[in-house]
């Protein structure tokens, strides 16, 4: 058995994926979108990008089995990035977000140890977590104008 541990998964929904209908359905991405409404939450960020997630599930699917071992597990998440690092850059690229300022955010960052992924499942890299934010955020803003 081959096992994927995601940390908090970001991005954009998939063509065929039905939208959420309220802030209450938007999942882990909800996660973010409190931050980009206003909220600071006290967590430490560590999250991927749901496409990378994709790709280990599939690279994992492809290893062959191993005799005595009972399973693997695989953890998944982009390049560690402070909330602080993040809310300053959602400010420069995003400059119509309403966010408290980058002051009131941790700079504190959660080591996450990728490499048995990335050896294993010859991942390559993770999307990097400017770019995550990035098309999270577009993707957020995109479902938001189809709320009533």
């Amino acid at each position: 058995m081959f096992i994927v541990h995601p940390s908090f998964i970001f991005g954009p929904w998939a063509d065929t994926y039905p939208r959420p209908i309220t802030k209450e359905t938007l999942g882990v991405n909800g996660l973010l979108y409190s931050i980009i409404t206003g909220s600071v939450l006290p967590i430490f960020p560590c999250f991927v990008d749901v496409r990378d997630v994709a790709k280990a599930h599939l690279l994992a699917m492809d290893l062959p089995p191993s005799p005595g071992v009972l399973n693997r597990r695989y953890t998944t998440n982009c390049r560690e990035i402070s909330w602080k690092e993040a809310v300053e850059h959602m400010q420069k690229t995003h400059s119509e977000l309403k966010m408290p300022p980058p002051s009131q955010y941790s700079d504190s960052l959660l080591r996450v140890d990728t490499s048995d992924t990335i050896r294993d499942l010859k991942f390559g890299k993770f999307r990097e977590p400017e770019q995550v934010l990035d098309d999270a955020v577009v993707a957020l803003q995109e479902v938001e104008k189809t709320w009533a």
